[in-house]
């Protein structure tokens, strides 16, 4: 909804500390390769409910006072979250706790819903803090915003240094799961720490960047689950690959078109590396445990240098390739065989030529994120004013992906005329 106001009222900001010490747990939580290399800002998310409230009362202080005794329960696991980061090695597990803000808006849930004004979403989530620094602040703050209509969001920024986006949505659920039901036995969170994947002794590793261009936006692409069957059957038809999953067939596409609108803008096609991120858990051997927190996430890349390279099909098979021989090389590391893996591939990421990142939060279950009041109506990000970044989540059905996109303006501005990317995915389509 074009040129829409967002008028709230402050109502409370408190410290959520863990309700017991007890079982008593490390002081210190030294962090991974993985931690230690993460950029350290605030990865933000925003999940939206309808106004489905508890025993059918909306009450805004009911409602905030059970997600906060809920919270302060579920810190108890997740204390490392409750620290503070000292240094670039560690996490002082101090109790200092996770700020938690509440604020009313005069605005209803379908304002925000209706073709979503992407630059007032960060007014629902912590202030200042998405993909901000972390400046030694807490690590996790959560902002809780209740609408006339009864509907409500929770926004929570909570630091990379101690979280990628699985971690994230096992927090979440496990949040949510205890505020649904206050008794519920809910399994430990296994905690990575260094152990999974020791940093070397001898320097301390610099934390990687990402690209930051000149007047970055961000825009939002949905892909509706028949155009991308229709993409699927497009590339099939070639014979080069066969069964290629969604993210596999919105990630081509998309990498297709931001190196068609890259060309046009500099006047020829550049050397350019999509780095792919991909979840560790499942891939190493042997395996970590599914609720692992922390960060255990590494890329596989895709160099492009050739037009001929830039075809749909030959995409995709470029792309499952990198990935079987990443997945391959993978069974074959050891934890403190990483850090050279990690240590190689910052040393070489100047000679990658452009650099575009991808991100796939898909087929995590964020959606089911049910705190006692239904499950959300839309899951989405913010505004980034990173570059050359894409961020993948699931549509609410499940089967649908929102591509998630921040480039330079001009170079935007060129991609969102690509009649190709058009005639598959809407432009920041209302939320239905």
């Amino acid at each position: 909804m074009a040129n829409l106001v967002v008028q709230r009222d402050f109502i409370s900001r408190e410290i959520i500390k863990p309700s017991t010490s007890t079982p008593p747990h490390p002081s210190t939580y030294k962090l991974s390769t993985f931690d230690q290399t993460s950029t350290s800002c605030y990865v933000p998310i925003l999940l939206f409910y309808n106004n489905q409230a508890p025993n059918g009362s909306s009450e805004v202080m009911e409602i905030s006072g059970i997600l906060k005794n809920a919270l302060s329960n579920i810190l108890n696991r997740y204390y490392p979250f409750a620290g503070k980061i000292k240094g670039n090695t560690s996490i002082d597990c101090n109790d200092t706790g996770a700020i938690f803000s509440v604020f009313h808006l005069k605005n209803k849930l379908v304002d925000i819903l209706i073709q979503p004004d992407l630059n007032i979403l960060d007014i629902l989530l912590p202030d200042a803090l998405p993909w901000s620094n972390w400046k030694n602040g807490s690590l996790l703050e959560i902002c809780v915003s209740f609408f006339n209509c009864g509907g409500f969001s929770i926004g929570m920024c909570i630091s990379h240094k101690i979280a990628d986006a699985y971690t994230i949505q096992l927090f979440l659920n496990d949040w949510a799961a205890m505020t649904k039901q206050p008794d519920i036995e809910l399994r430990y969170p296994h905690l990575l720490e260094e152990s999974a994947f020791p940093p070397g002794n001898r320097f301390t590793l610099q934390e990687s960047q990402y690209p930051r261009g000149r007047n970055p936006v961000t825009r939002r692409f949905v892909f509706s689950p028949l155009k991308i069957a229709n993409l699927k059957a497009r590339v099939v038809s070639s014979s080069i690959v066969q069964n290629p999953t969604r993210v596999e067939i919105v990630t081509a596409i998309l990498y297709r078109c931001l190196l068609k609108a890259s060309k046009i803008n500099s006047g020829s096609l550049s050397p350019s590396t999509l780095i792919i991120a991909v979840n560790l858990r499942p891939r190493v051997v042997p395996s970590l445990p599914y609720n692992s927190i922390g960060n255990a996430a590494w890329p596989f890349m895709l160099l492009i240098n050739e037009e001929k390279k830039m075809k749909l099909d030959m995409l995709v098979a470029e792309m499952r390739e990198g990935r079987r021989k990443f997945f391959e090389n993978s069974k074959n590391m050891k934890g403190s065989q990483w850090f050279s893996v990690v240590q190689t591939a910052l040393a070489n990421l100047k000679s990658m030529g452009n650099l575009y990142i991808c991100s796939s939060w898909c087929r995590f279950p964020f959606y089911e994120a049910d705190f006692g009041w239904g499950k959300p109506t839309w899951v989405c990000i913010s505004k980034s004013p990173f570059c050359n970044t894409i961020v993948l989540l699931d549509s609410k059905n499940g089967d649908g992906i929102e591509a998630w996109i921040i480039l330079e303006e001009q170079v935007m501005s060129t991609l969102e005329g690509d009649d190709e990317l058009l005639e598959h995915a809407l432009l920041n389509p209302s939320i239905r």
